[in-house]
Parts: C-alpha cells; structure tokens; sequence
C-alpha cells in the first residue's frame, strides 16, 4: 500500500471504532458488513450495479474463480464444475449466499488465513480513491463481456 493508501486505511478504522465506540453521549448502531459494502458499492458504481443480480452473480463467480486460481485448481476442474452445478436445478439465492461463505470461511482455514482480517484489509484497500476509480473503469469493462 501506497502512503496515501495507508492513511485512507487508518482513517476507515479510525472511523469504524467511532462507530462502535460512540463518543459519550452519542449512541451509535455499529454498520454491519452488508452495509458498509452495499453503501460503497452504490457510491462507487451506483445503484444499478447494486441491485442488478446480472452483474453481481457474474462478480461473484469471478472472486470465486479467482480464489481457486490461488489454491492451485485447475482450470479444466473448473470447467467440469460449471457443467456439473448447471446440470442440477438452481437453488435459492440466500441459501447459495450462506453456502458460499461457509465454504468461504473454510477456504481461509485451509490455507491459513484470517478470513475477517482479510476482510477488513480489503475494506481498507477499496476505500482509497485510486481503488475506487480502478474499480469503475474495470466495471466498466466488464459490463461488455
């Protein structure tokens, strides 16, 4: 991380403390994680891309993807995946929502990581102005996939 990035970094934790620790007299509700994501995802690539399940499906496979890339799988297992999960009937999205943070929690013990740490690193990271501008433009981009 850049100086800059970092400053932005500890700014964001300095603000998540207030929020959880209000100053006296002040009484605060700490965001949860949804919120603070949905709340920069609608300020950075606004609401369309928020509510659009076109767009946010196709991220979340490409994280998915892209943490697979990491732990070493193949790509032909992947393709053979993708043909086997299509195959079955879908399922309910909340459910798939839970499934894959649970599968998600036990990749990071896996490979030993601290997947809230992660979390709050990456939180950090995408707050910073040259993030969220590199954020748009590859949106952008992927929109025309």
């Amino acid at each position: 991380m850049t100086d800059r990035e970092n400053d932005t970094a500890t700014r964001w934790q300095k603000r998540r403390r207030q929020m959880v620790n209000p100053e006296e007299g002040q009484q605060a509700m700490p965001e949860t994680r949804q919120q603070v994501i949905e709340r920069w995802t609608r300020r950075v690539l606004g609401d369309q891309a928020l509510q659009s399940p076109a767009e946010r499906g196709p991220r979340v496979a490409e994280e998915a993807i892209e943490l697979a890339q990491a732990m070493g799988v193949d790509v032909g297992a992947l393709h053979r995946l993708v043909d086997y999960v299509y195959a079955r009937p879908a399922g309910t999205p909340g459910q798939e929502i839970a499934g894959t943070m649970v599968t998600l929690y036990a990749a990071a013990a896996c490979v030993g990581a601290d997947a809230d740490a992660e979390y709050d690193k990456e939180v950090a990271r995408i707050h910073t102005p040259a993030i969220e501008d590199k954020v748009r433009r590859r949106q952008a981009e992927k929109r025309e996939i």
